[in-house]
């Protein structure tokens, strides 16, 4: 099945913006089919010094989004302790993703 031109177009988008699998994908990826439609491999640059483009907004809109529920969470009557943990780990987890 061929990509849809949404999927491609954000595939070449993505591929060069290290906040998105893509970017890792087109550098390390090994290529086992392709239907000709985009090309497939980016060359891998000595050092990576790209623009930060939308990865790193959504990584952050994401972290917001888990801390928000944590905060949310944690003012309830008796406050669910681990759905908490989870919310503030994932938060966490997303803001170390945004800083590399």
């Amino acid at each position: 099945m061929a990509p849809t031109s949404s999927a491609s177009s954000d595939y070449q988008r993505r591929q060069h913006d290290p906040g998105f699998l893509d970017w890792f994908v087109a550098r390390e990826g090994v290529l086992l089919y392709s239907s000709g439609a985009l090309p497939q491999h980016t060359p891998r640059p000595a050092r990576v010094r790209e623009e930060q483009c939308e990865g790193l907004d959504m990584w952050m809109q994401r972290a917001d989004g888990d801390f928000r529920t944590a905060q949310l969470l944690i003012v309830a009557a008796d406050p669910p302790l681990g759905p908490i943990c989870f919310d503030a780990q994932a938060c966490v987890e997303k803001l170390l993703k945004a800083l590399m």
